[in-house]
């Protein structure tokens, strides 16, 4: 089974999305914090991290440095949920920290966003070692975004 980790603060955003991977066959656990985030991701290993970039403590891309920082769970798929306000610089930097995409959470359904992720595990999850260049990286999300 597909397990996906989401960290999302907005309790009804984090539901509704959890809701819409768990029709889709997906099991999710939602963390509100990158704290919480990071624990269950080391706990049991996602087959890929859906997350926002601002959260309380630990930030997204915070949690994406310690991903990427540990051996064990670098691999792991991990694609930035986040609003049409946030900077591009805030996605780029995430997509040089190793992010292989990400989502604006306001042009898009949850249906839309529940078809990207799963277009996101097809592409990636299978091919993890595989290297490739955050502008390669960049490109591929802004096509998939």
């Amino acid at each position: 089974m597909v397990k996906l980790v989401i960290l999302e603060d907005d309790r009804f955003f984090g539901r509704m999305y959890a809701d819409k991977f768990e029709q889709a066959g997906y099991d999710i656990h939602i963390a509100t914090n990158g704290e919480d985030a990071l624990a269950q991701i080391k706990k049991d290993p996602p087959t890929l991290v859906l997350s926002d970039i601002m959260v309380p403590g630990m930030t997204g891309l915070e949690l994406l440095k310690h991903l990427k920082a540990d051996k064990k769970l670098a691999k792991i798929p991990f694609v930035f949920l986040t609003n049409v306000s946030r900077s591009d610089d805030d996605i780029q930097h995430g997509l040089e920290l190793g992010a292989i995409g990400y989502l604006v959470k306001s042009s898009m359904s949850p249906e839309e966003i529940v078809a990207r992720v799963k277009e996101y595990i097809e592409a990636y999850a299978p091919s993890r070692d595989l290297p490739e260049h955050a502008d390669d990286r960049l490109k591929r999300a802004k096509k998939l975004a």
